[in-house]
Formats: C-alpha cells, structure tokens, sequence
C-alpha cells in the first residue's frame, strides 16, 4: 500500500511497518495521560462534539474514519457546566482538589500534575495546552497484533508546545506531529503522521454513523463513542468465534456535571429486544437498605443466552460440561434450569441494616414459577444448610430469603423507593428495567473490620453518598444511567 492510502477496508490497518514488539499502553505520554485522567478524578474513580463549547476545528477531525472507539474531554465546556463544576468541587473533602483555582480546568489540572513525577503544570503543560483533548483506539498497525492508540490535544501555542516535548516525551519515547492547532500523539513519529494523513481523507466526524449516534447528548464535560462491531476484531481470534455475533452496534456516552452529583448516560444502538419489565421490588424493599440489586427478565436470557455462555467458558478453557456436573453432584443444582427459576421473571437482592441493629441483613426476593421455586427451595435448603443459613421462602409468587426470616417475611412491604436519597440516585426509577442503589455512608458503616467492604469508606472519605444506576431499553436502544451523588 502507498503513502497516499495508509489505510485499506477490511481488514482496518495502517499501512507502516510494525513497530517492535510489545504494546505501549504504559505510559503513553506524560501530559496526555494526565489530561486524560481529569476524566477518572472527575469520576471518582470508567463522539460527535456539536454542542461543546465553542466552534473550530474539534478533536474527531483528526481521528481516521476507522476508528474503533474515541474519548474526548472538553476543559472549557458550557458556562453551566463549569459553574456545576466549581461548585462540585468545593463540595469534596479538603485538599481533594485545588479548589482556589478561579476555573475548574486549572483545579483539576493542577491536582493531576501535582503528583507527576517531573512535569510542572504551570510551566510545562499550561502554557501550550488548549481546551480540547481526545484519545481513540485504531486497528493494529500493520503486522501487528495490538491496538492502535492515538491521542489529540489542542495546542494553543506551537511554539511553547515544543520547547516542552523534550521533557514531556522523554520517558514514553512516543512520537507526534502538529496538525490544524492539534499534536497528534502515537508510538512513533510515523505512525503519528500517517494516523494525521489519513484524518485528512477521511476522519471520524463525517462518519453517518458517529454523527448520528452523538447527537442530542447535550451539555456535558466528557463523550465517548465505540464500535462494537470494529471493536469485536480486535479480539484473540478463539474469543471472537466464541461470542460470534453477539458483539455488535454502537455505544455512545457522557458525563454530566451537576452541583451535587455526576452523571454518566449511555447508549447502545442497534441491539434487539423485546420491551423489558419495570422494577417494582426495589423501590417495596424495607427502611435502612444500603445495597440493592434489582434484575427483570433475567431468567429468561439465561435461557436464551447459556450456550453462549458455555462457548465462552470453553474458549477460555474451563470445561462447561465438567463444572456443570460438578454443581449438580455436590450441590444438587441443574444448571441452567435452577438458574433461570431462581432469577424468574424479576429478582432483588439487598443489603439492610436494621435500625435497632448494626449487624446486616442479607435478603434476596424473586418472582418466578412457584411450582418449579418450591422444588429448588428444597434443594436450596438442604444447600444452605450447610453453611448455617435459613432455608429460602416459598411465597405466592416465588422466592424469598434473607439471613433473617423476619426480613423474607416482610422484604417487600416499605417504602425505600420514597427515600429522598434514592430518588437523588434512582430518578428513573419507574421506568427502568435493571436498578442498582447503594448508601454509600450506611455501607461504610459496615466497612470495620471487613477487608471486602474497605473501600468503600475510601469513597465515602471522597464525599460521595450514594450511587445509582438505572437500564432501560426501547426495543432497539438500549440506554443505561449512572449517577454519582454527593454530600
């Protein structure tokens, strides 16, 4: 392949020799990882760009048309968004971030180069750095087996920008080339010209596809876009044949800020299914639950989707038919029948302190055939048993268990759905098909002495007081939400 077309249809490469072996998804570059990581500190912790801010030339116009997946990050987005922001920021604990800063791009920015080893944010970075950042992932290069990356940061001055790329690149070794007020970053220079080369004949923003799935996102600090199908070739080749066409459509993303909260909204286009179920036990579950799970519709897609699952298993080497046995000589479960009776047609599962207590109750409640849930009740108990736990509940519709039979007698008899918290964290609530809630100041409450809980005082020492995520689907979207509150 020539110069002049760097890049072929099927299969997507660059057309350059493969670099040395081995992938560089280190440390990619010292300022572009720090840019990029004012994502994750945003996030406490996992694109079409009409409506950012301002005009000009914007980061996916200097990404291939090809790209599997891009993320870009906007440091001057709409005024309510940073106002949102700064007013976030003075909400977290003391010395999480520079909060004297006047806007939240140097608060953030400043907390990220504080702990870069030899790079100074207010010499090095701050001088050249623009308002927009993007990182994308590509096909291999050519005869190579790894992901391409690429990222691409706004340069508002050349000149400063290169006196700072000794230092900057030093350690990475990584290559780059100044295009339309833009470095793009790769693994060598070449490759970074010819991933510039190719934008320029066909970039991902005139994409049909990445124009229309990004559209309508609205304000927000972050957007992501993906392939799933592009993304699926990206797989060991016994893995791709396992989840055969199972990985498809598109997936879009953003982050919202709000004073008290974030926010992360999904879309994932082109899949099919059938019009889901709405919660109706978490929002029934009593007072004083901190965790809770809640699951429409999931015995039925075990049941579609176990071969599925037993093909993935064997191509990443477990004997499916053996571990199948297995649960149903020592357990006395058939899998996947039991499975499916016990998820049946909804399902939740709680953690809940009681108010006279501080010892937690674990419950589980579903709703499925009550014929096939007494048989699997029996052997659910014999099961139990062994552990010195309470046998499940057969009730007039399914299941109920919980560590205290108080608990699976009265499980969906309050009122948690009312909870001024849970409408914070749960606002679709009514219309969703999957729910998760967490109280994360009462689940690290239970946190001392509990080596699988202790993070979660980590994050309750961040500010956050719960979190909430809700699914829904249309039948050919499907869209997930996810809301981070805090204090």
């Amino acid at each position: 392949m020539s110069d002049e077309t760097p890049y072929v249809t099927a299969p997507d490469v660059l057309a350059s020799e493969p670099p040395a072996p081995g992938p560089r998804w280190g440390r990619r570059v010292a300022v572009s990882g720090a840019a990029l990581a004012v994502v994750v500190l945003a996030a406490g912790g996992y694109a079409a760009y009409g409506a950012l801010s301002g005009g000009g030339t914007q980061p996916d116009t200097l990404v291939p048309a090809n790209a599997v997946g891009i993320v870009e990050l906007d440091l001057n987005p709409p005024a309510g968004q940073k106002l949102n922001a700064m007013r976030l920021l003075h909400r977290l604990p003391k010395d999480t971030v520079h909060v004297g800063a006047d806007n939240y791009r140097d608060a953030l920015l400043q907390t990220i180069f504080a702990k870069a080893n030899g790079i100074d944010y207010a010499t090095d970075v701050d001088p050249w750095l623009g308002d927009r950042a993007a990182a994308a992932v590509l096909p291999p290069v050519a005869g190579g087996d790894s992901p391409t990356t690429e990222v691409v940061l706004q340069v508002k001055d050349v000149a400063k920008f290169k006196a700072a790329a000794p230092k900057l690149f030093s350690a990475s070794g990584d290559g780059w080339v100044i295009r339309d007020g833009y470095v793009v970053i790769s693994q060598d220079t070449d490759t970074a010209t010819r991933l510039a080369d190719s934008a320029a004949k066909a970039d991902l923003a005139d994409s049909s596809d990445y124009s229309l799935d990004t559209s309508g996102l609205g304000e927000r600090i972050m957007t992501g876009w993906y392939d799933l199908s592009r993304a699926a070739t990206l797989l060991p080749a016994a893995t791709r044949a396992s989840v055969g066409d199972a990985v498809h459509g598109r997936a879009t993303f953003a982050v919202r800020v709000e004073p008290d909260a974030l926010e992360l909204v999904a879309n994932e286009t082109g899949v099919t299914s059938g019009a889901a179920a709405r919660v109706a036990l978490l929002p029934k579950l009593p007072g004083g639950t901190v965790a809770a799970l809640e699951l429409t519709g999931g015995g039925q897609r075990v049941a579609q989707e176990w071969k599925q699952v037993l093909a993935s298993m064997s191509s990443s080497g477990v004997d499916a038919s053996q571990l199948t046995q297995t649960y149903k000589r020592q357990f006395g479960l058939d899998l996947p029948g039991d499975l499916t009776t016990l998820l049946g047609s909804d399902a939740v599962g709680a953690v809940v302190v009681p108010t006279d207590a501080k010892t937690p109750v674990f419950g589980y409640v579903s709703v499925t055939d009550p014929a096939k849930a007494r048989a699997l009740a029996t052997r659910l108990g014999r099961l139990l048993a062994r552990f010195g736990a309470p046998a499940p509940t057969v009730t007039s519709d399914g299941l109920a268990w919980g560590t205290s039979p108080a608990w699976a007698k009265e499980a969906t008899s309050g009122d948690l759905g009312s909870e001024a918290l849970v409408k914070q964290a749960l606002p679709d609530l009514g219309t969703a098909s999957a729910a998760v809630y967490v109280n994360v100041a009462g689940l690290s409450a239970l946190s001392d002495g509990s080596s699988s809980l202790a993070g979660t005082s980590s994050v309750a020492d961040a500010g956050v007081a719960a979190v909430g995520l809700t699914s829904t689907s249309d039948g050919s979207t499907a869209h997930l939400r996810v809301r981070v509150i805090f204090k």
